[in-house]
């Protein structure tokens, strides 16, 4: 799995403290502490969730990187930029 970049990662971190779905927010707690190294059975520990929700969550992390960097694609006008993100998409 790829990492999440510095502004993937702000973004999350911004909705993480603005949410106010305890479920949403134990998702995207997940999704941040898998990126920073923490496997999927000390966040099912942490979160007091089974390892299979954990699972689900890491995985829409992958749905959610390549979403973002497709709306950053779009928004951008810096052919560099577009051959930065769809290396990304890959």
């Amino acid at each position: 799995m790829r990492s999440l970049d510095e502004y993937q990662k702000s973004e999350l971190e911004i909705r993480l403290k603005k949410s106010k779905d305890l479920s949403e927010w134990k998702r995207i707690f997940a999704m941040i502490g898998y990126d920073d190294g923490q496997s999927i059975e000390e966040l099912a520990d942490l979160l007091r969730l089974s390892t299979y929700t954990v699972e689900l969550s890491v995985r829409s992390l992958d749905e959610y990187e390549k979403s973002e960097l497709e709306i950053r694609l779009k928004k951008s006008k810096d052919l560099s930029e577009w051959k930065r993100i769809f290396a990304m998409i890959g």
